[in-house]
């Protein structure tokens, strides 16, 4: 029988990066597997500080696979929010999992960055800060 760590070992989440062509601008999208937890939490939270770092972003942070995030997993995301904010970016996340979500809104999560249910809306909303339609 395997133990906690072994099965948490056994299946690494992994970021990885694409990117989808807007208007004459770029939004990266940055895909989450299904854990953002303490031991996947400062790899992420680099990956987006590389990511911030590169340019001034338009940011979409998948969550449509997480189905665990602790307060570590919390803390990351708001910091790479933050980071792509500076950088002069937005970032939008997606997250379909209902459960996920809420813990979202209870956090506080949702008066930082928006938290949409599809890919399409989180497009809507970095179209509209292109624009410059949003107030910061």
């Amino acid at each position: 029988m395997k133990n906690a760590a072994t099965i948490a070992r056994s299946a690494p989440t992994r970021f990885t990066r694409g990117s989808v062509s807007l208007l004459e601008d770029r939004i990266e999208i940055v895909q989450v597997g299904t854990r953002l937890v303490a031991s996947n939490a400062k790899r992420f939270g680099r990956s987006m500080l590389r990511l911030a770092q590169r340019s001034a972003v338009l940011c979409i942070i998948d969550m449509s696979d997480v189905e665990v995030v602790d307060s570590s997993g919390f803390g990351s995301l708001i910091s790479a929010v933050r980071k792509v904010e500076e950088a002069g970016g937005a970032a939008a996340v997606v997250c379909t999992n209902p459960t996920v979500r809420r813990l979202f809104e209870v956090a506080g999560i949702t008066r930082i960055v928006p938290v949409v249910a599809r890919l399409a809306d989180a497009r809507t909303i970095l179209e509209a800060f292109d624009r410059d339609e949003l107030a910061s």
